[in-house]
């Protein structure tokens, strides 16, 4: 009996041919790459990688504006509305008449002592002032008498060299109190030494005491400071130097009052950087109205530059790696080259950059994360 010859055997075959040549062609076909590195941080996007449908472009562009620095700073009284004041003399202290934190008028009497070098004082000018009556006197009577042919004229002479010796005496015996601030029309002997404040202001330190012997001239009896113009001595970093200038605008903000802003404008900058701690000192000038602000006191300082041209790209363009910031910058349509660039100040999602691009350039600012 004749058998047929089984059907499937040719259609097994067939699928199987099928199947191991549908495999190996598969597995021949290499899929497209999806970057391909140039080298120094050179780009390609091939026409076939999703990429091309992923990222997106703008353009960096050019604004106005002026660098934003966020600094630390210290209240501080006005060194030229400060005053150290020292002991005229050396002598006892009688009385303290002021104490710390009082308000002082300027010419205020606040302390006074008893010195024998200040009576010593009086009485060089007292004697000094008896022999230019003297010498004055004289004179006079010199010229008197040789307008009438009595006297010499070398008698004239002699008592015009002594008035004159006479009259310097006595200057140098008024410079010596008046320095002081004694008034030497009223001048008598044997009065205390009155110390006066040759400032108006406050008592910010007071270190004299009653009976207190003072030797040391150099020693200050208190000082005293006009509060209503104060500095805000400004903490800036070596590597913000270049943004903080004499005449830039300033705001501060101190921790004994949160809510309430102070403006100024930056009035000296030093030119020397503290070797230990790497930043130099800039002050600020700010009215103090209620002397509401206190030496010492601690602020937070904001600095605006003076407007000029900055380059700024949308903040999702930036890549960080490690310490370092890159943005990719599409030199030919769809060639990326990868750039460092230094950030600066964020505002409305845009970023200063500073180095790496040029206002024009095209660069890439959605999903750069993709790129690394």
């Amino acid at each position: 009996m004749r058998r047929s010859p089984l059907v499937p055997q040719p259609i097994c075959g067939t699928v199987l041919l099928t199947l191991v040549m549908g495999c190996g062609g598969r597995g021949d076909r290499a899929a497209p790459p999806t970057i391909v590195d140039q080298g120094a941080g050179q780009f390609t996007i091939p026409e076939t990688s999703p990429l091309r449908t992923t990222l997106a472009f703008d353009t960096a562009r050019t604004v106005s504006r002026g660098e934003r620095l966020e600094l630390t700073a210290s209240v501080e009284s006005d060194p030229a509305r400060t005053v150290r004041l020292l002991p005229p003399f050396t002598g006892r202290v009688i009385s303290v008449l002021v104490h710390a934190g009082d308000a002082v008028a300027r010419g205020a009497t606040v302390i006074t002592m008893d010195s024998p070098d200040f009576t010593s004082a009086q009485a060089d000018y007292v004697h000094a002032l008896t022999a230019y009556h003297q010498a004055s006197n004289n004179l006079d009577r010199e010229r008197d008498l040789a307008k009438y042919g009595i006297a010499a004229q070398r008698d004239v002479d002699q008592a015009a060299t002594d008035f004159a010796q006479a009259q310097g005496d006595l200057r140098r015996a008024a410079s010596r109190l008046s320095l002081v601030g004694i008034d030497t029309a009223a001048a008598r002997l044997d009065e205390a030494l009155v110390v006066r404040s040759p400032v108006a202001g406050r008592v910010t330190d007071l270190s004299a005491g009653v009976g207190e012997l003072r030797n040391d001239p150099t020693i200050p009896l208190m000082t005293i400071a006009d509060l209503s113009v104060l500095y805000l001595t400004v903490n800036v970093p070596e590597e913000d130097i270049h943004g903080v200038e004499p005449g830039e605008r300033a705001s501060a903000v101190v921790s004994a009052y949160p809510l309430d802003t102070i403006y100024g404008t930056v009035s000296t900058v030093t030119d020397v950087v503290d070797t230990a701690t790497r930043v130099l000192k800039a002050r600020i000038r700010v009215a103090n109205p209620g002397n509401r602000l206190k030496p010492g006191m601690f602020a937070r300082v904001t600095v605006v530059g003076r407007p000029g041209p900055a380059v700024v790209v949308p903040a999702t363009a930036l890549l960080r790696v490690g310490d370092s910031t890159y943005v990719f910058v599409e030199t030919t349509p769809w060639i990326l080259q990868r750039r460092a660039v230094t950030p600066g100040e964020v505002d409305n999602g845009l970023v200063v950059v500073h180095g790496g691009i040029q206002a024009g350039e095209r660069l890439v600012v959605r999903q750069v994360v993709l790129l690394q």
